[in-house]
Parts: C-alpha cells; sequence; structure tokens
C-alpha cells in the first residue's frame, strides 16, 4: 500500500512548487504578450496620426520587449529546476535500487536483464515525466485565460470554439491510455531481450563451439520485431496526439469566427488579429500536452516495476546469541531451505510461465518428502540443509569438503543468513 509516487514527491516536493510557480508567471506573461498587446498594438496602428501620440507607441513596444525578455528568463529558471529535480529523482531511484540489491537474498523470479532495464529505462522515464511535470497545469490555465479575454472580444461564440479545446484533451486522454498498454506490452519484450542478450554474452564461448549463432541471431531478431512493433504504434499514436495539436487552434478560430458571422456580428481588425493570437498563443501549451501525457502513461509503469524490486524480502542479519563465549560460529540442528523465487516477487507478469514450471517442479519434491514430518509441507519449498550442527571455535581453520551439489555453498551462504532456517538456530 505504499505510494512510490508520493515518496518521490516528498524529497523534491518545494522544488516542484518553485517550478509551478515560476511556470504560472510564464503563462500569464505568454497570454499577456500574444494577446493583450497585440490587441492594444493594432488598435494604436489603426488611429488617426493626429489622436496618437508618440510616447504611447514607445510605451507599446518597450513593454512587448520586457515581456517577451522576462517570459524567456523565467521560461530558463522554470526549466533548469525542472532537470534539477529529473536528476534528484533518477538518482534518488538508482541508489534505492542498488541499495536493494545489495540486501536481497536472492533476485527470485527477477533476471539480470530486468534489473538492467528499470535502472536505465524505467528511471529515466521517471526523469522525464518530473521535469515537465510543470507542464500539465499550463494547458489548463492558458484555457481559462483565453476562454475569458476570447468572450471578452467576441462574446459567447467562443464558447463554440473554446469546445474544441475541451474535446481535444479527451482525445488526448485517450491517446495517453492506448500508450500505456502499448508501453507494458513493450517493456515485457523489452526485458526478455535484455535478459536473452545477457545470456548470450555470459555463455558465448558455448554458443561459438556449437555453433549456435544462427539460431540465437533468429530468435534475437524475432523478439525485437515484437519489440519494434508495439513502439511502431506508441509512435504512431505520437504522431496523431501532435498532429491534433497544430490543427486545433486553427479549428478554434475557425468555429469562433464562422459562428460570429453566422449570428450577424462583426469583427473590427484589431478584435479579430487579437483572436487568432489569443488562440495561437494556445499552441505550446497544447504542445508540450502530448509530451507530458506519453512521459506519465510510460512513468505509470515504471513506477510499479520499481516498487516491486523494493518490496523484495531482504536478508536478514544472524541475531541469535552465543551459547559459549569462545565460539564464532554455532549452528545447533539446523534446517534451513532456499527461498523459492513466486515467493520473493509476487505478482511479476512477466516470469509467470517460468513461476509455473518452478511450481511444478517443487511440488513433485514436495510430495516425495511428505512421509518425513520434519520436511517441507505440500506449500514449502524442500529442504537444502537438514539438521545442520557445527560449531567453529575463535582462530579454527576449518575446510568442508564434499561432492558436487553436497552443500558446501549452501553451508556458507546459511551461515551469513542468505538461507531460510525452519527450524533450529543459528549465531555468529
Amino acid at each position: 500500500k505504499v505510494s512510490m509516487a508520493r515518496c518521490l514527491f516528498r524529497p523534491v516536493r518545494w522544488r516542484i512548487a518553485l517550478q509551478f510557480t515560476l511556470m504560472l508567471i510564464y503563462a500569464g506573461l505568454s497570454f499577456a504578450g500574444q494577446s493583450i498587446f497585440v490587441f492594444e498594438l493594432i488598435s494604436f496602428a489603426q488611429r488617426p496620426v493626429e489622436e496618437t501620440e508618440t510616447s504611447d507607441g514607445l510605451l507599446l513596444a518597450m513593454g512587448v520587449f520586457l515581456n517577451e525578455v522576462a517570459r524567456t528568463t523565467i521560461f530558463a529558471m522554470h526549466w533548469n529546476i525542472g532537470i534539477d529535480i529529473g536528476e534528484r529523482v533518477r538518482a534518488a531511484v538508482n541508489v534505492l535500487v542498488y541499495r536493494k540489491i545489495t540486501r536481497l537474498r536472492s533476485l527470485g523470479a527477477m533476471t539480470m536483464g530486468q534489473l538492467v532495464n528499470l535502472c536505465v529505462n524505467d528511471a529515466e522515464r521517471l526523469y522525464q515525466v518530473t521535469s515537465c511535470s510543470s507542464f500539465a497545469i499550463q494547458g489548463p490555465l492558458m484555457m481559462i485565460s483565453v476562454l475569458a479575454y476570447a468572450i471578452v472580444l467576441v462574446g459567447w461564440p467562443a464558447l463554440l470554439g473554446f469546445s474544441s479545446f475541451i474535446l481535444f484533451y479527451f482525445l488526448q486522454a485517450m491517446i495517453s491510455h492506448y500508450q500505456t498498454v502499448f508501453r507494458r506490452k513493450a517493456i515485457k519484450v523489452t526485458d526478455t531481450r535484455v535478459r536473452t542478450m545477457n545470456e548470450i554474452l555470459t555463455f558465448v564461448k558455448l554458443i561459438k563451439m556449437y555453433a549456435w549463432e544462427k539460431p540465437f541471431a533468429k530468435f534475437i531478431d524475432t523478439v525485437r520485431e515484437k519489440e519494434k512493433i508495439q513502439l511502431r504504434r506508441s509512435a504512431y499514436m505520437q504522431g496523431v496526439s501532435t498532429s491534433l495539436t497544430l490543427a486545433f487552434p486553427a479549428l478554434a478560430t475557425v468555429i469562433t469566427l464562422a459562428t460570429r458571422a453566422l449570428t450577424g456580428g462583426s469583427l473590427t481588425t484589431a478584435e479579430a488579429f487579437a483572436l487568432l493570437a489569443t488562440f495561437g498563443s494556445m499552441r505550446h501549451p497544447l504542445g508540450t500536452m502530448p509530451y507530458f501525457m506519453r512521459q506519465f502513461s510510460e512513468s505509470r509503469v515504471a513506477l510499479p516495476r520499481i516498487k516491486q524490486v523494493l518490496l523484495l524480502p531482504e536478508m536478514q542479519p544472524v541475531s541469535a546469541v552465543m551459547q559459549e563465549s569462545n565460539s564464532s560460529v554455532e549452528v545447533a540442528q539446523a534446517t534451513l531451505f532456499w527461498e523459492s523465487t513466486e515467493d520473493s516477487s509476487p505478482g511479476n507478469p512477466a516470469s509467470s510461465s517460468a513461476s509455473k514450471r518452478r511450481d511444478s517442479q517443487r511440488r513433485l519434491l514436495s510430495t516425495s518428502s511428505q512421509r518425513d514430518q520434519n520436511g517441507p509441507t505440500e506449500t514449502q519449498p524442500p529442504n537444502s540443509l537438514t539438521d545442520i550442527s557445527l560449531t567453529l571455535k575463535r582462530g579454527e581453520l576449518i575446510g568442508v569438503c564434499g561432492a558436487f551439489g553436497s552443500g558446501k555453498s549452501s553451508l556458507l551462504s546459511a551461515i551469513l543468513g542468505g538461507m531460510n532456517l525452519r527450524s533450529g538456530r543459528v549465531a555468529i
């Protein structure tokens, strides 16, 4: 029930508040520069020469210049703060995952390829969405300002033109949903590809020795084609979103002017150009919205994956009390087992088929051990070490020998806390 998004938000909340404040100022300056100043400049140019003052024109020109300087400066400060927030979030995620991996008893159903993909791709998605999070409020703020000013200029016909922007946001929500679906499908294929490549690089000598290059290359090409299909679908949706961004401001202007003309109203040149500039000022908010929605939808896929790793059970240190003061290790009638992978990472869809195979194998082993009262039950993994007793004195040098697979490494892991203790006692 822990909210991963809330945990990442708390350390950077004041920086996000500052970023949002700068976005508010930037939105106000953008609206003033592209709507109010345009109307005043055209109105000034239409006045007769004898009714104009040179100082008024100079003041308007200076206002436009200062507005653009302030708008550019504010946006640069806002963007720098956004990058700083994204870097902090990405670094925090990578550090959390790294520390968690060093404390794990085992990776469970997770693979090394999935961890690499998580640290590289999923952390990058969080960087992107946090660096541009303020774009989420720019659109609604500009919409309210544009609606109010358009109503002042042309009256109620502006409501019909404004309705196209509402339709735009509904379409963006649908596109974001499909992008999330495509991203979830693509990330599963990406995990498979990265895991397979790691296995190929690890066993490349064996592959070369048996001349398996072509079968493995064909398999990688097949997986890559599946991944490209999902990425291509997401790119198509992104293209549709970008096209809508360019079309809707012009559509809103046409609807408003046509409604005004059909109802018998008239517009001055200043009002017409001001209306065109006002709806045109929505291009930047609408242009950044598809980018933000794409990053937001991909971050919704990344957060559960990161949370899944952080909730894996950690290796608990041995805390039993020594019975003899001169002993360094005491193992008394200990029965230990390795943790099953499906218990260590529950709910992982990427490994469901592998978990089912391991579950069937584990049940076969458990069924053969049901006669042993101290053995595992049908729902427990089998014992790896049974009824082990060992005492190591301080300063002693002990050697452990045995056949391959007899449990030498498991004994060391049990002493270090890497195995689960079913009964008995282990103390260091």
